[in-house]
């Protein structure tokens, strides 16, 4: 992912990059340098407002970022899906592999090994990863259920049209859906640069999705 996202960067092409395990999904969006505006009203009195310019980290420079820089007032603590999302990308990294219901121990020992690197201690953070978790994880970390699927691919397909279109403000640049909550989400996975910067606005309506 982290190769396909230089290359898309380097032709100035839209990068996105999802999955989905069991009731949970999350995917990543970079669009470099991205100009769009957003429409006011509707029908013939629609209009749009003055073009805002966006500068989209790197998949590569993200998720070099630590979670703890992922807690901010904008957007609340760092989502246990995040979490669960990137301890199977790391998992998949270091194996070459997908992560099966038979690697719990080994996904459960990388859990407790990258929360402590990341400086968090569990429960007092509330992102604790026990070892049924870890089991529940291994064993849905294939399963790619079509309600799931099917809400991940429509937040994404708006996403693209938004691109298109240049209308509409995109997503900055995590968004991650727990099926179970019936809870979307999204978030900005900051640069190092921005980590410097003065803090964000106030916050803004997190994106929600009603589930019947």
């Amino acid at each position: 992912e982290k190769q396909l996202d230089a290359l898309a960067r380097e032709r100035s092409i839209a990068f996105y990059a999802g999955t989905v395990f069991g009731y949970e999904g999350a995917f990543f969006v970079d669009l470099s340098t991205h100009t769009f505006r957003e429409e006011n009203g509707t029908g013939e009195t629609a209009t749009l407002t003055e073009p805002e310019t966006i500068e989209y980290p790197s998949l590569d420079t993200a998720l070099a970022v630590p979670w703890d820089a992922l807690k901010h007032r904008r957007w609340g603590p760092v989502s246990p899906t995040f979490v669960r999302y990137r301890l199977l990308s790391l998992f998949h990294e270091r194996t070459g592999r997908p992560a099966t219901a038979a690697d719990s121990a080994e996904l459960f020992a990388l859990g407790q090994e990258t929360l402590a690197t990341e400086g968090y201690t569990t429960a007092a953070e509330g992102t604790a990863f026990t070892e049924a978790m870890a089991s529940h994880l291994a064993a849905t970390a294939q399963a790619e259920l079509a309600p799931v699927c099917a809400v991940m691919g429509g937040v994404l397909g708006q996403e693209i049209v938004k691109f298109v279109s240049s209308k509409g403000k995109p997503i900055e640049n995590v968004y991650v859906f727990d099926a179970m909550a019936c809870a979307g989400k999204t978030f900005r996975v900051p640069s190092e640069s921005e980590k410097k910067r003065a803090p964000a606005p106030a916050p803004t309506a997190a994106m929600e999705v009603e589930c019947l």
